[in-house]
C-alpha cells in the first residue's frame, strides 16, 4: 500500500510472531564496509565471506580475497576501479558512514559501461530496455526525479 504520509509500505494479513523472517533475498549491491576497520582483512572483498586462506589483490594492498576465482572476478570488474581510486585505503582512514558514499559507485561498477549506454534514457532519466529486475527496483527507489534540479542530483552523488 502507499500513502502521502507513509510512502510505500506493507500490511500483514495476520499476526507475525517475533523473530519470523518475512522476506529475504540477495542484495542488488553490496560493499565491504565493516564497523571496525581492522576487520577489512578478515573478509573477501568480492563475496564478503570470512577468509581462511588469503589471496591478496595483485595491484593493491588494501583488500584480500578468499579464492583465486573471487580475485579474478573482482579484478576484471568492480575492483579494478576500486584499485584505481585506492578506495579501500580511504576506508582505513575514514569512518564507515563517510565511506558509504561509495555504495553508489559500486552500483555502477557491478555492470559494464555498455549496460548503462544500452539501458539508460538521458532524456527521461530512466532505465529502459532489457534491465534485470533488481536494478530496475534499485533505480525506482529514487522518486520525484522529474521535480528535482540538476544541482540536487549532484548533492546525492
Amino acid at each position: 500500500e502507499s500513502s502521502d504520509l507513509l510512502g510505500r509500505y506493507a500490511v500483514a494479513d495476520e499476526d507475525i510472531a517475533p523473530g519470523t523472517i518475512v522476506a529475504s533475498g540477495d542484495p542488488t549491491v553490496a560493499i565491504l564496509n565493516p564497523d571496525n576497520r581492522s576487520l577489512m582483512y578478515e573478509f573477501c572483498v568480492s563475496c564478503l565471506r570470512p577468509v581462511d586462506r588469503v589471496y591478496p589483490c595483485l595491484t593493491c594492498s588494501s583488500v584480500i580475497f578468499c579464492s583465486p576465482a573471487c580475485r579474478s572476478s573482482a579484478g576484471s570488474s568492480f575492483h579494478r576501479y576500486q584499485c584505481q581510486m585506492d578506495l579501500y585505503h580511504f576506508r582505513q582512514e575514514d569512518t564507515e558512514d563517510a565511506f558509504n558514499i561509495f555504495m553508489t559507485l559500486q552500483t555502477l561498477w557491478q555492470k559494464p559501461p555498455s549496460f548503462f549506454f544500452d539501458n539508460w534514457s538521458r532524456e527521461k532519466v530512466e532505465l529502459v530496455g532489457e534491465v534485470d529486475l533488481e536494478y530496475q527496483r534499485f533505480w525506482n527507489m529514487v522518486t520525484h526525479h522529474e521535480t528535482r534540479t540538476e544541482r540536487s542530483f549532484l548533492k546525492i552523488i
